[in-house]
C-alpha cells in the first residue's frame, strides 16, 4: 500500500511541473503557422553581375628591349645588338563580351617595332583569341582564361648581315587575380605562357626552317580605378608593369651563328583605358 502511494505522488509530481512548463512557453504553435527562418547568407563565390557585358581597351607600353647575349656593347663586348634599343611605346587593342555568369570571349592585337639601324631591328604583331571564366570571392576577383596565339616576329641577325623572321600560331593561357581596395580602387596581378609552332625564314633568301617552336612569357601587374555611371557603363584607367619574354629565337637558318638562339625581353610601365557598356 505504502509502494502504491510512493509512485501516486510521484505522478502527480510529474504532471505539476509540465503544466508550469507549458505556462511559462505559452501556447504552442501549429508547424504551419511557423514563420521560416532566414538562412545564412550564401559565401561570395560569384561573378559580379554588376558589370557590363561589353568592354573596349587600349593599352600603351613604353617599353625597353633586351637580351640574354645583350643589347648594345662597351669596351670591346660582343652583344647580339651592337646599339642599345630606346624606349619604345607599342600598344595593344582588347575587345570582349562577358555573359552575367562570367564566361566570356576576348580578342587581342599587340604591335611592337623599332628599328635602332637597318641592320638591328624587333617587331611583333601578336593575334589572341580567348575564352575567359570570371568568380568572385569577397574582395577578391579572379579571371582565368585560354585560347589560341598567333602572329609573326622579325629579329636582326648577331652581325647585322640580314635578320629573320617567325611565323606561327599556337595556344595561350593564363590568370589575373585582382584585389579590391577602397570603393573604386583594385591591385591586379596577371601572368600568361604562350607556345608558337611555326617555320623561321632568312630574310635575305629563301631558306626556312620548319616545326620551330616560340615560348612566350608574360607578367604584369598595377593598379585600376575603376569609374561606374548612371547610364550602366564604365571606364577603367590603369598604371602598371609588364614584362614579355620571346624565348628560343633561333638564327640557325644560315649555320652561321654561335650563340644561336636568342631570348628577347620587352619590359616596361603601361597606361590601360577601358570602356565597358
Amino acid at each position: 500500500m505504502l509502494l502504491e502511494l510512493k509512485a501516486e505522488n510521484a505522478r502527480l509530481r510529474e504532471e505539476l511541473e509540465m503544466q508550469r512548463t507549458a505556462a511559462v512557453s505559452g501556447p504552442a504553435t501549429p508547424a504551419a503557422m511557423t514563420e521560416p527562418t532566414a538562412a545564412a547568407p550564401a559565401a561570395a563565390y560569384t561573378y559580379r553581375r554588376d558589370r557590363p557585358n561589353f568592354e573596349l581597351g587600349v593599352e600603351v607600353p613604353y617599353l625597353s628591349l633586351r637580351t640574354n647575349h645583350g643589347a648594345g656593347e662597351q669596351a670591346g663586348g660582343n652583344g647580339w645588338f651592337d646599339e642599345s634599343f630606346d624606349h619604345e611605346a607599342a600598344y595593344r587593342l582588347t575587345a570582349s563580351y562577358v555573359t552575367d555568369d562570367g564566361l566570356g570571349v576576348r580578342g587581342r592585337y599587340f604591335r611592337y617595332s623599332e628599328t635602332v639601324t637597318p641592320g638591328q631591328f624587333f617587331k611583333t604583331n601578336l593575334y589572341d583569341l580567348e575564352l575567359m571564366a570570371g568568380l568572385d570571392v569577397e574582395k577578391w576577383s579572379f579571371t582565368a582564361f585560354g585560347g589560341l596565339r598567333g602572329g609573326e616576329i622579325k629579329w636582326s641577325d648577331e652581325n647585322g648581315a640580314s635578320g629573320f623572321e617567325f611565323d606561327g600560331i599556337g595556344f595561350t593561357v593564363g590568370a589575373e587575380a585582382r584585389r579590391y581596395f577602397g570603393q573604386n580602387f583594385a591591385f591586379l596581378l596577371g601572368a600568361r605562357h604562350s607556345q608558337l609552332f611555326g617555320e623561321i625564314k632568312e630574310l635575305a633568301n629563301s631558306d626556312k626552317n620548319k616545326d620551330n617552336v616560340v615560348p612566350i612569357t608574360d607578367l604584369y601587374a598595377g593598379l585600376e580605378y575603376v569609374r561606374s555611371f548612371s547610364n550602366g557603363s564604365r571606364l577603367g584607367i590603369g598604371l602598371g608593369y609588364e614584362a614579355a619574354l620571346f624565348s628560343s629565337l633561333s638564327g640557325n637558318v644560315d649555320n652561321d651563328i654561335d650563340p644561336e638562339d636568342v631570348d628577347i625581353s620587352l619590359t616596361g610601365p603601361r597606361l590601360t583605358v577601358n570602356y565597358g557598356f
